[in-house]
Order: C-alpha cells, then sequence, then structure tokens
C-alpha cells in the first residue's frame, strides 16, 4: 500500500462534504456527504455502492490493518485506548474535528 491512511482521508474529502455520524449520509442542504472514515473508503478508491457500514469499515481495515489497532490515539480522541477506527469517530463525532483535522494528525503520526 503507498498511500497512506491520511493521503485516503483527503483524497475523499475533496470529493464531497462532510457528514458526521454515519459513513455517507444527507448534507443539510441535500448533498451526499461522508465522514472521515468514508472520506478514507472513497480516498483509497473502494467501491462502497451497494456495501453498509460494517462491509465498508471491514475492507477499509483490511487495506489499513492500523484501524483496528487497540492504543492510545491521542491527541486524536484523549478518552483513552480504542482502536483507531473508534479513535477517529469520536475525533470527528464527540470532539468535533474536520476530517482535514483528522489528516493532519495522521499524517504526524506517520499515517
Amino acid at each position: 500500500m503507498t498511500q497512506k491512511l491520511s493521503e485516503a482521508i483527503r483524497a475523499g474529502s475533496r470529493r464531497r462534504p462532510m457528514v458526521t455520524g454515519r459513513l455517507f449520509g444527507p448534507t443539510e442542504h441535500g448533498e451526499v456527504g461522508s465522514c472521515a472514515l468514508g472520506a478514507a473508503a472513497e480516498g483509497c478508491g473502494l467501491d462502497v455502492r451497494g456495501l453498509d457500514h460494517h462491509d465498508v469499515i471491514e475492507a477499509l481495515s483490511g487495506l489499513y490493518p492500523v484501524l483496528s489497532e487497540q492504543r492510545d490515539w491521542y491527541p486524536l480522541s484523549p478518552d483513552g485506548p480504542g482502536t483507531l477506527e473508534e479513535a477517529i469517530t469520536t475525533a470527528q463525532d464527540v470532539h468535533g474535528m474536520s476530517r482535514e483535522q483528522i489528516a493532519d494528525i495522521l499524517e504526524g503520526m506517520g499515517l
């Protein structure tokens, strides 16, 4: 894999606006948006059409096994240890980070 997770999030973020609470869904303006993990899936070239949340995360974790790694992911998630997938979700949905802020932090971690 040559593309880093941070790069996949950035690439996917350029495709559509941001939403929270789900991988893909309508924005307040009626467009389809993506969260950071949804952006990563699209940004790395996964065909997400027809896949449910679990299938997208499973496919994404196959490409980026670090998403399942259990540890402290501060500053993404100051709430203690968990998986990177959980830390990214918490950073965006609970702490209000943008996809770009998440990508910046991941890039700083070498991801």
